[in-house]
């Protein structure tokens, strides 16, 4: 049980001091390898509301795998791809592909995952507000036990989502939203809390016409063309946003 904990902190502090893109195979690589695991596959689609939608896959497959899993279609059929949109919790690979069925496809890629020794392992759904997909972890010789490394890998899939979107989605945002001006940020944490521009104008202690105006500065400067879309657009930059810390205590 130490073994495990000391693994899930070590992995939430991977996700934590991640400071590029450029370290995601690393903290995969490490926190698979800690339970054995010598083989992932990180696919997710992310969106934030009213902003670009990317696609991100990293993975240390071998890239003849990953050419005849494209050629052959399996993405239709992969009982990793069907969990990952319908389920919550982590899942055995295997158990995954034991699972009775009459596909023909399904079988094909079953012996075929088999002879590519992919068949030990476990997938875990990665869904927040801002992307969707999975991590498959996988290893040629016997698999860990399920339990013991079914509710590290669903912490570390948290800790996971958090590091991507903070990483990847922000960055595209990040320049603009940096070109706000404190007092242009405050008014848009108080809109983003449901407040009306005469309730911030009462808060910030400055009249309702500024307000107005700095939410008008504030659309321009994003390039959004409604309210809706440029809270939606800044809504994690505010969650993270430091100087905002004194605001979230008084709610």
């Amino acid at each position: 049980m130490s073994i495990v904990l000391d693994n899930i902190s070590h992995s939430v502090e991977l996700c934590t001091g991640a400071a590029s893109p450029a370290a995601i195979p690393t903290v995969l690589d490490q926190f698979g390898s800690s339970f054995g695991f010598d083989r992932y596959l990180l696919r997710i689609s992310m969106r934030s509301r009213g902003g670009p939608s990317r696609k991100l896959r990293v993975t240390n497959y071998a890239p003849g795998w990953l050419s005849h899993y494209q050629e052959a279609g399996y993405a239709m059929v992969d009982p990793a791809v069907s969990h990952a949109r319908d389920q919550a919790g982590a899942a055995c690979l295997q158990g995954l592909l034991d699972k009775p069925s009459r596909s023909r496809k399904l079988k094909q890629f079953s012996d075929d995952i088999r002879t590519a020794k992919l068949i030990q392992g476990i997938t875990v759904p990665l869904r927040t507000a801002h992307l969707a997909g999975f991590l498959n972890l996988h290893t040629a010789d016997t698999a860990p036990s399920h339990q013991t490394v079914r509710h590290s890998a669903i912490i570390f899939a948290a800790g996971l989502s958090d590091m991507l979107t903070r990483l990847l989605l922000v960055e595209d945002e990040r320049l603009d939203y940096d070109k706000l001006t404190l007092r242009e940020r405050q008014v848009l944490f108080w809109a983003s809390a449901g407040k009306t521009a005469w309730e911030t104008s009462v808060i910030l202690g400055i009249t309702e016409r500024t307000i107005v105006a700095h939410l008008i500065n504030c659309a321009e400067t994003l390039g959004c063309s409604n309210r809706s879309q440029m809270l939606g657009r800044v809504a994690f930059l505010l969650d993270s946003d430091p100087a905002l810390n004194i605001y979230r205590l008084e709610l």
